[in-house]
């Protein structure tokens, strides 16, 4: 996790040297309680929540992603792979995870 924070760092400093516009995508703990929040609630579908997971997966992939607060960036990475799957079917009707599952994982995650 620490080389992912000074990757970051590194980026961060050449596209300043460089003149280039800062292009870090942000990750807050309230960034994904939100998500939690209209999963749980059914404001969004499951797919738009994994679209939202998934861009955040290709920040990181490209070490543009950033984590506020960095202490936290193993529990917010943690809640975004868990974000990725919510999504995923066992049949053409049922999903894998319930309502339930990702209320427990909230509290297991504390977001």
């Amino acid at each position: 996790m620490a080389t992912r924070r000074w990757t970051t760092a590194l980026r961060r400093s050449i596209y300043k040297l460089a003149g280039t516009p800062d292009i870090i995508v942000k990750v807050t703990r309230s960034d994904i309680a939100k998500q939690f929040d209209a999963l749980i609630g059914g404001t969004r579908s499951r797919e738009d929540i994994e679209t939202w997971a998934e861009a955040r997966m290709h920040a990181q992939d490209l070490g543009e992603l950033m984590y506020e607060p960095a202490a936290a960036e193993e529990q917010l990475w943690r809640a975004i792979t868990f974000l990725l799957g919510v999504g995923l079917k066992t049949s053409s009707s049922d999903y894998l995870h319930s309502v339930e599952d990702f209320e427990a994982f909230r509290r297991e995650v504390e977001v």
